[in-house]
């Protein structure tokens, strides 16, 4: 995970999709296609892992920030 530094916060919420089991959220996840603007100053970015779960996750920003790179990102579902 990357950032270019910058006064901000971000509250991340999203969407998965391809999931079947809740382990098949683990994984270590890349983007897909260009990140999209959308309403409220928010941006969203899709992101997918190695068992084809697809996250659409909706970042709404407070102050400035520039860009925030989610590729390799990984989650762990805690048991």
């Amino acid at each position: 995970i990357g950032a270019t530094i910058g006064v901000a916060s971000a509250d991340f919420v999203g969407r998965a999709r391809n999931l079947y089991r809740p382990g098949d959220i683990s994984g270590t996840y890349t983007a897909v296609g260009a990140g999209l603007a959308a309403a409220g100053g928010g941006a969203v970015a899709r992101l997918r892992n190695a068992r084809g779960v697809v996250l659409e996750v909706q970042a709404k920003q407070i102050g400035f920030m520039a860009s925030v790179d989610l590729s390799g990102l990984r989650l762990k579902l805690a048991r």
